[in-house]
């Protein structure tokens, strides 16, 4: 299993980017996790793993109708509460804005949800300030700047919770950045080497190199097919399709 530390390391030493280290001593970053990071992402991108799937755990209060998430969030499969009092769960659907807005307009009665959906939390930019949409469907101003609306996705409860849940979304998410030097993700663990050719890639095409960087993303798509492979594998030898609900 490999680290940030350990894929920083080969990565100069492929490179020969001694200047993106400190110093090559302990190898601490100066540059480097910059186009580790940025290969990381196009991986996840290029190639979605079991990996990707992962739970995520909001706490509900009572009245709260919305479920805050980071803007890590690549899909939602499932959304599930459960009742914080005896662990009993509710399994919601999905739709549209505005069926929720037509069907359950009245936003301020709390009971029991059954629906959730996609909440428009971004007024239009030219329309950042002066818009109350209380007025046009019961909640909350929308997020007012720019970090607000971008760092966060909102799901909108069709109605305000009337007991403690804990929200669970299923889906697929972003990995963090890596930053500490012992931090790993699945790809410095488990294709570390496709890691750095990745890497390797992002550092060609910022600095504009076409030809070395159109040659290092055939290599590595050839690569990730065997990994997609891996991925396929996995599917046949599961019992189905997945499913969060129990």
């Amino acid at each position: 299993m490999s680290t940030l530390l350990q894929v920083r390391t080969e990565l100069i030493d492929i490179s020969g980017r001694f200047d993106l280290v400190v110093n090559t001593s302990a190898y601490a970053d100066a540059g480097a996790d910059i186009y580790i990071n940025k290969g990381q992402r196009l991986l996840e991108q290029l190639v979605p793993t079991w990996n990707d799937l992962s739970r995520r755990v909001v706490a509900l209060a009572i009245n709260d109708k919305y479920i805050e998430l980071e803007s890590t969030v690549r899909s939602i499969d499932e959304v599930i509460l459960v009742k914080v009092s005896d662990g009993s769960r509710l399994s919601l659907s999905e739709l549209p804005y505005n069926q929720i807005y037509n069907s359950y307009s009245d936003l301020t009665v709390s009971g029991a949800p059954s629906y959730w959906c996609r909440h428009i939390t971004r007024p239009a930019p030219q329309q950042e300030s002066g818009f109350n949409p209380a007025a046009f469907d019961g909640t909350e101003a929308m997020m007012s700047t720019e970090a607000d609306f971008v760092d966060n996705i909102r799901l909108l409860l069709n109605v305000p919770v009337s007991v403690a849940y804990s929200a669970h979304v299923f889906g697929m998410f972003y990995a963090n950045d890596l930053s500490g030097d012992s931090d790993t993700s699945y790809w410095t663990s488990v294709h570390p080497h496709i890691l750095v050719l990745a890497a390797l890639y992002q550092m060609e095409v910022h600095y504009r190199n076409v030809e070395d960087a159109a040659n290092m993303l055939r290599e590595l798509r050839l690569q990730l097919r065997e990994v997609d492979k891996d991925n396929v594998q996995l599917d046949m030898n599961s019992t189905g399709a997945i499913s969060f609900g129990g």
